[in-house]
Formats: structure tokens, C-alpha cells, sequence
């Protein structure tokens, strides 16, 4: 959490690509990354935690090699390599921290790294009362309900919601929804 306060202390005086370095720092320790081949466990990781039924898959070559991972675990392989260029001392330029439209990479590992502390908060029981509780109730009430917990989660603390903006899960379609087409 330190280096997530590094980051975000005097913000308008740190510039992108230090506080994309800060906020590197801050994912390796909470999710206490090996010595080697860190872009790539970042990704293994991001795809294990934050994977939804609707994530979208995209398939990559890195380093001669194809891997298919969700966008989120995507842009967690390119945020890592974007650090490693900073920090081996290539050229970094401002739009070379840009994402999508005006969202930067910082914007969305602040997000990540949101869902992750909540996440970790959640499976000790530190947070989440509410989630659980809406889960219990409906829970006679679904077939499946091995995820409700983490539905009720997700739902509550606006996950999805920023998943869905970044275009990382499919759009919800829904039997009533309305074809601009017809």
C-alpha cells in the first residue's frame, strides 16, 4: 500500500512514468512476483483473479510465443513491459502510457489494484458483509450458487462495470433487447 501512497502523493508533481514504475512496485509485492519472467506471471496472475464468464480472450505472441489470455491479463503484460522500458531507460513518451481513448495505463492498474486489495479483503472477511448477505438470500433461489458471493461482489463494488467500459467482457444481451437495425 505504500507504494500505491507513492504514487498517488503529490500526483501533480510525479510524472506518468514514475508513478507507472511506483504502481509496478506496488503489484509485485501484493502479488509477490518471482524473480524472472515477471510480465509474464503478472498476466498468469490477473488472468486467475480477475477472469469473469464474460472476459474476452485475445491471442498474442510474446517472445516467439502465442498465448491467449483475457484483455485484462493483456493489459497487465503490457503494463509490466511498459515499467521494464522505463526502468531499463528507453524512451518513454506520454502517449506511450495511453490505453484506450483518454484512459492511460495508470488510471487502469489504480482500478486493478482496487479489485485486487477488495478481492483479498474479501476472502478474510474484512469486507463484504452485504455481498454475503444479498448471496444467502438468494441462494434458494438459483441453481448455480457457488458464485453468488463473488456476483454480489463484482456487482456491488462496480467491477463489471469497469470491465465492460474497457471493452474486457462481452456485453450483457438480454431477450428483450432492442435491434436498432429492424
Amino acid at each position: 500500500m505504500e507504494w500505491f501512497r507513492f504514487a498517488h502523493t503529490e500526483a501533480n508533481n510525479v510524472s506518468d512514468a514514475s508513478r507507472l514504475v511506483m504502481m509496478s512496485s506496488a503489484f509485485e509485492i501484493l502479488l509477490d512476483f518471482p524473480e524472472h519472467k515477471k510480465s509474464v506471471n503478472f498476466a498468469n496472475q490477473i488472468e486467475n483473479k480477475l477472469k469473469k464468464d464474460r472476459s474476452i480472450s485475445e491471442t498474442r505472441t510474446y517472445n516467439n510465443k502465442q498465448y491467449t489470455y483475457i484483455k485484462a491479463a493483456c493489459w497487465a503484460y503490457d503494463f509490466y513491459q511498459l515499467r521494464s522500458k522505463i526502468v531499463h531507460g528507453e524512451q518513454f513518451r506520454p502517449e506511450d502510457g495511453g490505453y484506450k481513448d483518454w484512459i492511460n495505463y495508470n488510471i487502469i492498474a489504480d482500478l486493478v489494484f482496487w479489485e485486487l486489495v477488495v478481492n483479498e479483503l474479501f476472502e478474510h472477511n474484512c469486507l463484504g458483509e452485504r455481498a454475503r448477505k444479498w448471496a444467502e438470500e438468494f441462494k434458494p433461489h438459483v441453481k448455480d450458487s457457488d458464485c453468488l458471493e463473488g456476483f454480489f461482489l463484482n456487482w456491488t463494488m462496480g467491477f463489471d462495470d469497469y470491465h465492460k467500459a474497457l471493452g474486457w467482457v462481452e456485453p450483457i444481451r438480454s431477450k428483450y433487447q432492442i435491434n436498432p437495425e429492424n
